[in-house]
């Protein structure tokens, strides 16, 4: 993951390394790896485990990650446009509105079979890190996808960080609340300094 993050940084400070669900997986696992060419790392709505287990009360139960591969498979649009509605919690979104994104969604199943393979195959409690890099989380309290407790437990173990939690947000924070993500690059330019 290292190598292909750092085929696209740009070689000049300050560079800041972000990522949202996901994406902040793929952050943590980069970070520790750029530590010479990051100045700082953002983390939105971001977990080291997806699923929940024995040791991690908070994250999405593994069958309900096998019923929405299943789903992927058998009703496409309607997992989608489900997972939509989830992640815009609490807010009530208009279905029709959502059509041009499943759409989009759907003419890329291969990527998103693979990324619902990583989420229920990565684990990263045993190595979260990033490098000592200045890190800010960014959650919302509302996530029904990724539990905001998820990034309190990151924010515990990462050093130095910042969590900003936000009331009456979910997990589409970036798309809703794009000036929470604008507050946290701020906080995190503050922090690198």
């Amino acid at each position: 993951v290292a190598g292909r993050v750092r085929a696209h940084l740009p070689g000049r400070r300050p560079c800041f390394l972000g990522g949202w669900s996901l994406g902040g997986m793929l952050a943590l696992q980069a970070a520790p790896f750029l530590t010479d060419e990051l100045s700082g790392v953002l983390l939105i709505s971001t977990t080291a485990r997806f699923c929940r287990d024995d040791t991690q009360a908070w994250g999405i139960p593994s069958a309900t990650l096998r019923a929405t591969t299943l789903g992927l498979r058998t009703e496409p649009a309607r997992t989608l446009e489900r997972f939509y509605v989830s992640s815009a919690a609490p807010e009530q979104p208009d279905v029709d509105a959502m059509a041009p994104w499943v759409e989009e969604s759907l003419g890329n199943a291969a990527g998103l079979a693979a990324g619902l393979r990583y989420l229920g195959q990565v684990d990263l409690r045993d190595r979260v890190s990033c490098g000592g890099l200045p890190t800010v989380l960014v959650h919302g309290r509302e996530d029904a996808i990724i539990p905001y407790q998820a990034s309190r437990s990151l924010g515990a173990r990462l050093r130095p960080s910042r969590l900003d939690l936000t009331a009456d947000a979910g997990h589409d924070l970036p798309l809703r609340r794009p000036d929470l993500v604008v507050k946290g690059l701020h906080s995190l330019a503050m922090m690198s300094e």
